[in-house]
């Protein structure tokens, strides 16, 4: 659910709320398997001109419940994003992302004698050319850090992607 305003040419505010039901396929994984609740508020701002720019804002906040007794229980979490997208050149776009993650879970890790608490951060660059007839050309880089206080939760991971799309209309 949405609500959307725009206060003037260019500028838009939203709430939003939104819940997922994550369940996983692998009866290994499915301890695992929550609801996830969320609600959250941001704000586009488009800079107009020849370049096309636009700045987006958001925070969010929600509580993911654990429905199979995982080890860290229910998890709260709150976190927030920035990005910027403009057209650099003709039939070109670029569009850059940051945004931190952080999650408290609500039960001690038996395993580890502790109570696991996460701080994600993330940062993602890339462009899109299209290309006549619907066809476009996405390089992107994306890196994630996931600072955990439980050793096997700690990790960093950098994706490269080159894309080729086609869209249909």
């Amino acid at each position: 659910m949405e609500w959307r305003y725009q206060p003037g040419p260019g500028r838009q505010w939203s709430t939003w709320g939104q819940h997922s039901r994550l369940r996983y396929q692998r009866e290994d994984y499915r301890i695992n398997d929550g609801d996830q609740t969320l609600l959250g508020a941001s704000y586009v701002h488009s800079l107009g001109g020849p370049r096309q720019g636009v700045l987006f804002a958001s925070l969010f906040g929600g509580q993911e419940n654990a429905l199979q007794d995982r080890a860290d229980g229910d998890k709260n979490m709150l976190g927030m994003r920035i990005s910027g997208q403009f057209s650099p050149w003709a039939n070109t776009e670029a569009w850059a992302t940051l945004g931190v993650q952080q999650a408290r879970y609500q039960q001690d890790n038996f395993l580890f004698a502790t109570r696991r608490d996460d701080k994600q951060f993330d940062v993602g660059i890339g462009l899109i050319k299209r290309f006549g007839a619907g066809w476009s050309l996405r390089p992107s880089i994306s890196h994630i850090r996931n600072r955990a206080n439980i050793a096997i939760n700690d990790y960093s991971r950098t994706d490269y992607s080159l894309t080729v799309q086609r869209d249909f209309r």
